[in-house]
């Protein structure tokens, strides 16, 4: 069977049956964060994680090495989380870090608290500094919450200076989660901050 064929089985299988089983379904925090159609972080859909993760991954079909690694630390390896993390994209502009610092927030929030704070205590201090920034950036506070551990590694400080910044040159919308008062995005202190 070609692999072209394959996915097409597998997205026939997700479309007609629907998700009957966990490794044909997307985590439902991920929906939360990935609203079908667009307008989650970065602007995504979970459409596009279910084409990565449902379909392109289980039929091999990657666009590069860090897309493999992060199928597959998704599906549970550390080794490519590791390497995922250590990945360029997270240093570069425009799409391809974005998409990284989206899909971080995928394997966060697919993640155990352990297992997080595990691969973390295994990566250089500024990533995961930089990982716990975006996870404090990005969560709802509930979710936030169930990471402990991972979040005690976090060092807010080489963040400040920055977001005070960021928050002086342009403004940015603070839409919030259903059923808080806490913006999604923008959760600055500059105002009150001296530094």
């Amino acid at each position: 069977m070609t692999s072209g064929l394959r996915c097409l089985i597998v997205a026939f299988t997700i479309i007609i049956c629907g998700c009957t089983t966990h490794r044909q379904c997307l985590p439902s925090t991920i929906a939360v964060y990935y609203p079908k159609g667009g307008g989650g972080i970065m602007g995504l859909g979970s459409e596009v994680y279910e084409r990565s993760l449902l379909l392109r991954g289980p039929a091999n079909l990657f666009y590069d090495d860090t897309d493999k690694d992060f199928y597959l630390a998704y599906r549970g390896s550390n080794t490519a989380f590791l390497r995922f993390l250590a990945s360029e994209d997270k240093d570069r502009d425009g799409e391809d870090g974005e998409g990284w610092v989206s899909d971080t927030v995928v394997l966060a929030l697919s993640s155990k608290d352990s297992r997080l704070h595990e691969v973390l205590q295994h990566t250089d201090p500024v990533t995961r500094n930089y990982v716990c920034y975006i996870m404090h950036e990005y969560f709802r506070p509930a979710d936030l919450q169930r990471y402990p551990l991972t979040m005690s590694l976090y060092d807010p400080k080489p963040f400040q200076k920055k977001k005070c910044l960021a928050s002086t040159t342009r403004t940015r919308t603070a839409a919030t989660w259903p059923g808080t008062s806490t913006p999604t995005i923008w959760r600055g202190t500059c105002a009150r901050s001296s530094g």
